[in-house]
């Protein structure tokens, strides 16, 4: 009985009735048929299915991952900056002093009065959170002259016991002519959808196509620099001005150090310091054509622009 391990059981019981002379030819067959398969089934391989399998849709990112305290407070200064009419914005006081209840101000052109903001970056809120903020901003001086105050929280707030003491601080405030303006990690997230260069900025370009779409991401793409790559500039320009300014400006000390082997001088970021005061400038700027006069004023360590008188 002749058995042919390659072929199925039906087709090799077949085989039992063929005459012995037959064999060597039948086998001959056989094998043609299983090399013509071979090929065909190796060719599969470079040739694509007949129709993809399609992956189920991904539904964009909802919420934006917290950032570190530093981060987030920045990033909600680049937002206030961006909301409405806005003359100036500007992150008050330094660490360690007495802010008022408030991270943020932002003066308005259109108004005489602030939009304030104070952030918080906590993984859980409570009611009693709301409730200090709000206690807070109304025991400093910046309630009197603020007509809007926007509570900033890295977490949810749609808990029902912090939806209710949100809704008793809102009346609260509204007696004292202050819209109350609460921003969970939901609302902080809805604004930032439409603005994809903070995301960018703050969270890479891979969070932007998850987060704003892939089309938004396209845009933000031809860029030059990455936030990343920016740093690094930032950080060989200074570099590089300092030995620059260094070599143009050694300093006393190097005038003697050459002949008596003294101490070297002192650098140059150690020999100048920045002021921290305020001093208000004016420059009047008019133009032939009768162009309005345009006021610089210098508040701190930078120069801004307003149409009016400084007020900072």
């Amino acid at each position: 009985m002749l058995h042919f391990p390659f072929l199925p059981r039906r087709e090799s019981n077949c085989l039992n009735f063929i005459p012995s002379t037959c064999c060597s030819q039948k086998k001959l067959m056989v094998d043609l048929n299983m090399a013509k398969k071979r090929q065909k089934s190796a060719s599969k391989v470079w040739v694509p299915p007949d129709s993809a399998f399609l992956l189920p849709p991904r539904p964009l990112l909802q919420t934006l991952p917290l950032l570190p305290w530093d981060y987030f407070q920045r990033l909600c200064a680049r937002l206030a900056q961006r909301d409405g009419d806005v003359e100036f914005t500007q992150e008050y006081g330094l660490p360690g002093q007495d802010q008022e209840g408030i991270d943020i101000y932002v003066r308005r052109r259109a108004s005489s009065r602030y939009t304030v903001w104070q952030c918080k970056k906590y993984q859980e809120a409570g009611a009693s959170l709301i409730r200090d903020a709000v206690d807070e901003f109304l025991a400093g001086e910046w309630a009197v002259k603020s007509d809007e105050f926007v509570l900033c929280i890295s977490a949810q707030i749609a808990e029902r016991s912090i939806a209710d003491e949100i809704e008793r601080q809102r009346d609260r405030l509204t007696t004292k002519n202050i819209t109350f303006s609460p921003l969970g990690i939901v609302q902080l997230s809805e604004r930032l959808k439409d603005q994809p260069d903070l995301v960018h900025d703050f969270f890479g370009l891979l969070a932007v196509k998850d987060f704003c779409g892939e089309e938004a991401a396209a845009k933000l793409a031809r860029r030059k620099l990455t936030p990343e790559q920016v740093g690094k500039l930032r950080v060989l320009l200074r570099c590089c001005y300092s030995h620059h300014f260094e070599s143009v400006d050694p300093g006393l000390p190097s005038l003697t150090s050459a002949m008596t082997r003294g101490p070297a001088p002192l650098p140059l970021y150690e020999r100048f310091v920045m002021p921290h005061v305020l001093e208000p400038r004016q420059f009047n700027a008019n133009s032939i054509n009768g162009t309005p006069t345009i006021h610089f004023a210098r508040c701190g360590d930078h120069w801004h622009c307003c149409r009016t008188n400084c007020r900072c």
